[in-house]
């Protein structure tokens, strides 16, 4: 399965995966988590930029309604440099 389709499925069942779930660092987590279980064969590259993709659709549609804050992005990205392109 390609990063793409991966994004794409996760992000589509994100009101499942972080029930309860209100802040950015709680859904990295989660999502990090869930990637190790349900796609293991994924490497730790590939799963940081999944993850980012996801939280990066999740800002987009407010997910978390106080958006994110400099200090709650991801491993040092902004939302912005998680628009670029997936390999």
């Amino acid at each position: 399965m390609d990063l793409k389709s991966i994004v794409t499925e996760i992000a589509d069942q994100a009101d499942d995966l972080l029930v309860d779930i209100t802040t950015r660092k709680e859904a990295r987590t989660a999502l990090s988590e869930y990637l190790k279980s349900d796609f293991p064969d994924l490497d730790a590259d590939d799963r940081l930029i999944v993850v980012a993709r996801v939280l990066k659709i999740l800002d987009d549609e407010d997910f978390f309604a106080a958006g994110p804050s400099e200090e709650d992005t991801v491993w040092g990205e902004s939302a912005a440099e998680a628009d670029e392109p997936i390999n």
